[in-house]
């Protein structure tokens, strides 16, 4: 019976090594619909660079976009964004839900948002362009804050 579960889990590790991280060049085409939809409606002059498919331990799927200025955005599998990160352009405060965006208008109001990433539990990640790094919840509230 011990050599069975050891067989099962030497096993089941080797599958799971086998489909960890892969990662491909796909086509826009193969964006999720949501995904194309995102970028014609926000980003329309925007030119691809790349556009990477990751698959990591068979569940979970990230597409990560990368344009001809270097500006990135990432999407899971089902088209939604997860990440932005923008060099030459700023987040535009519209893809920024109401009550973050507030507090970045209020405290920051000469700062623009160069980095945004939904994290777990309805937290944000954003860094603006003087390098503050905040992390903000749902209602806007900062919950960290680290300068770079």
């Amino acid at each position: 019976m011990k050599k069975v579960i050891v067989f099962l889990l030497i096993s089941l590790m080797t599958v799971g090594i086998a489909f960890a991280d892969r990662e491909r060049a796909i086509t826009a085409r193969e964006l999720p619909v949501k995904a194309q939809e995102f970028i014609k409606k926000y980003f329309p002059e925007a030119e691809i660079s790349l556009i990477k498919k990751e698959v990591e331990y068979i569940t979970r799927t990230t597409y990560k976009v990368v344009l001809v200025n270097g500006d990135k955005i990432e999407f899971n599998g089902s088209g939604e964004w997860r990440e932005m990160e923008f060099r030459h352009t700023d987040v535009p405060m519209t893809l920024i839900p109401a009550p973050i965006r507030t507090t970045l208008t209020q405290k920051y109001p000469q700062q623009a948002v160069r980095q945004i990433e939904k994290l777990r539990r309805g937290r944000y990640e954003i860094k603006l362009s003087n390098g503050i790094e905040l992390t903000l919840n749902k209602e806007g509230r900062i919950l960290d804050l680290d300068i770079d």
